[in-house]
């Protein structure tokens, strides 16, 4: 079986989970989204360990189970649980023209990953590449378009899993150290989000970012 006919539909599946993590409004229901987002990830690098096949790639498929479907989400959990806040504040972009900038992120990507000249990769991997960039742009809009600390601390983990699957379609032969170094950063970044998600809402009564003016002298 080529690689290509398993890694293109769990790849285009996470575009579906990428939608949902940043415009669910309902907190738990974005955490959730990223948990299966993650596990398509999980299945992605499986099916090139073991069609391509490049085995070191089933250590980094057993750490990002550890890291992405299991740790993160259940700090992000913990923290909703602990905050009792389950739904995000007010966006600061309406529905419909986030919906717009959605889907144009999403043609961006699809676009370039189809023109950018990449030699090393591997033809059927366009479409896993322009996956990858839509999982990238649609992280940073979620950071940057979302006022809640907690959605975007999620989108930052969705943005993180776009870098994931960067790797993967480009750098078969990236060394684990690398790999599992990444993820661990990941991690710690994860957490301290979180933390300070704690203390903004600790000393402002809400999960906005864009209440920390009030903080100024």
């Amino acid at each position: 079986m080529q690689v290509e006919g398993v890694v293109i539909p769990l790849a285009s599946c996470m575009l579906v989970t990428a939608f949902f993590i940043v415009e669910s409004r309902r907190l738990r229901a974005s955490a959730y989204f990223y948990i299966a987002q993650s596990s398509l990830l999980v299945g992605v690098f499986l099916s090139i360990a073991s069609l391509i096949p490049e085995p070191h790639f089933y250590l980094w498929a057993i750490t990002a189970v550890i890291t992405k479907v299991l740790i993160v989400p259940w700090l992000v959990l913990r923290t909703i649980a602990k905050l009792g806040v389950e739904v995000e504040e007010e966006p600061i972009i309406p529905t419909i023209p986030s919906f717009i900038a959605d889907f144009s992120l999403m043609i961006l990507g699809f676009w370039l990953g189809f023109s950018l000249p990449l030699p090393i990769l591997r033809p059927g991997f366009r479409i896993c590449f322009g996956t990858s960039l839509i999982l990238m742009f649609l992280g940073i809009y979620g950071m940057t378009g979302k006022s809640c600390a907690i959605k975007q601390t999620i989108c930052l983990c969705h943005l993180e899993n776009g870098v994931h699957l960067l790797l993967a379609t480009l750098a078969y032969a990236t060394p684990i150290t690398v790999e599992v170094g990444i993820l661990t950063d990941a991690v710690l970044a994860i957490a301290i989000m979180l933390y300070l998600s704690t203390l903004i809402k600790k000393v402002s009564g809400s999960l906005s970012t864009y209440r920390l003016s009030s903080l100024r002298w």
